[in-house]
């Protein structure tokens, strides 16, 4: 079965257990995570990254009987060690009433965001006299995390443990993520990247300073015009991301992105800034 067959699965338990994998093997390789594995859970503990970027519960099916208990004990615990964590709501999370036992205990809805998927063979690469794309090496990991805690300064993210985590991704044997540097008339404004799954490509979340949003930019980090050469190289024949409903999610379906599924994404700050 191949990834398009996969992600199109219609019976929804059969959706769950293609989300758990794709959490295992998106999230699995990353230092430092402790990482818990269990039939109706998938969480994300990292004590060294205070931030939610590391942290936080992916896949949740609770009884509803007990899902005020479990999320009251998530809640406490992150509270504790005064760590910002990410709790995500999907059409696979259960009981139905999750959302408000979240924000019952302190959640904030952060965004809702879409899964997409496009055939690789459906990209084509963007150019433009302007713009300039780069790999980001050992030399640049500032720049991108820069740019990147200025888009998402609502998230609270934290530079330095990025760049920690950006140095080990790009130091990895074999390398499985890409990160990538726009810049736009000679100044850096925009990053992305992607990471090397099992049988397709996950995109990482564009970002373009604010500044420069809504000048048409941010298609040409999504399609950009180097790493295709690896792409081809490994033959993936699938692409998927994860885009804002509002803003990125509609111009990507310009270019061959489809709907797979959407994703609520709660937010917990427990840290003192």
């Amino acid at each position: 079965m191949d990834c398009a067959e996969r992600l199109n699965m219609t019976n929804k338990t059969t959706n769950q257990d293609r989300a758990k994998e794709l959490l295992f093997e998106y999230f699995d390789d990353r230092p430092h995570n402790t990482f818990i594995k269990q039939d109706n859970w998938v969480q994300c503990i990292d004590e060294r990254d205070e931030t939610a970027f590391k942290n936080g519960v992916l896949f949740s099916l609770l009884d509803e009987k007990n899902a005020d208990n479990k999320v009251k004990e998530v809640v406490n615990f992150y509270k504790e060690k005064k760590i910002d964590f990410r709790w995500v709501i999907g059409d696979f999370t259960q009981p139905d009433n999750l959302e408000q036992i979240l924000i019952d205990n302190g959640g904030i809805l952060h965004s809702v965001s879409t899964n997409l998927k496009a055939k690789v063979s459906n990209f084509k690469p963007l150019t433009h006299p302007d713009i300039e794309l780069e790999f980001v090496t050992k030399n640049t990991t500032n720049i991108y995390c820069d740019i990147l805690n200025n888009v998402f300064a609502s998230v609270k993210l934290d530079p330095k443990q990025i760049e920690l985590s950006l140095l080990e991704d790009l130091s990895a044997t074999p390398q499985k993520w890409f990160y990538i540097l726009m810049k736009y008339k000679g100044d850096y404004i925009g990053t992305g990247g992607f990471k090397v799954m099992s049988d397709f490509i996950y995109m990482t979340a564009a970002a373009i300073l604010p500044e420069f949003q809504g000048k048409g930019l941010f298609k040409y980090l999504q399609f950009p015009d180097i790493g295709f050469d690896f792409v081809n190289e490994k033959n993936i024949k699938y692409v998927m991301t994860s885009a804002n409903k509002k803003t990125a999610a509609p111009i990507l379906s310009k270019y061959g992105f489809e709907f797979v599924n959407e994703l609520k994404l709660y937010m917990f700050f427990n840290r003192e800034i």
